[in-house]
């Protein structure tokens, strides 16, 4: 890599911030669902989210710039593979987990990671007065948002194991020459996923 090329990915690294908040307004928007069926107008997006067409244009063209969205004839949009994962009927969907790091909060925490580096604390907790977990029971739209966003990571890790399983078992088991892999369906709590996501689900409401 020449010094030139490193400065630039340097660059690159240090406004990753703005990708990822442009990425969190599409998931909380909704846009990548409104594009399941083809390329949309900006028009067309603004009006079925309520927001502004100039600034809306402007957020979609800076998605397009990072391969999100590519820009097709006549201002239209369309998802980009990389896209296809903002929308909440796919498996593997990141859509909970963007709306997730855009949050205030989220935000906050990660704003004040200087001072948890220089005192040894926990930035949310000190900004406020309260654990993550103490403060979401407080709050359950952000507990919704987390939960979400959780159990989107457990079902493409769940994905991931039973493409293993069923690559591992085929030559053993004739029945997982199913094309609908039902043979993969074991009881509750048979495969990893289920049991990270119910630990998720029945954790304490009070940890701190």
């Amino acid at each position: 890599m020449t010094a030139q090329g490193a400065r630039a990915d340097l660059l690159h690294l240090i406004n990753g911030f703005q990708a990822s908040q442009a990425i969190h307004v599409a998931a909380t928007l909704g846009l990548a669902d409104l594009l399941r069926a083809g390329p949309k107008s900006t028009a067309d997006l603004a009006a079925s989210t309520g927001t502004h067409p100039v600034a809306l244009y402007r957020l979609i063209r800076a998605l397009a710039s990072i391969g999100v969205l590519r820009e097709a004839k006549g201002r239209r949009f369309a998802l980009t593979p990389i896209g296809e994962f903002l929308r909440s009927d796919v498996v593997g969907t990141h859509a909970p987990m963007a709306e997730l790091i855009g949050r205030p909060t989220f935000w906050q925490a990660w704003d004040n990671l200087l001072h948890a580096v220089r005192t040894g604390g926990i930035a949310f907790d000190d900004l406020h007065g309260r654990s993550v977990w103490a403060y979401r029971a407080e709050h359950p739209e952000e507990e919704r948002i987390f939960d979400r966003a959780m159990a989107a990571g457990t079902e493409g890790f769940a994905e991931a194991v039973l493409v293993h399983l069923a690559d591992a078992q085929r030559p053993q088991d004739p029945h997982h020459a199913r094309g609908d892999w039902t043979a993969l369906q074991g009881p509750p709590g048979q495969y990893p996923h289920e049991r990270i996501g119910k630990s998720i689900r029945d954790r304490p409401r009070n940890v701190s």
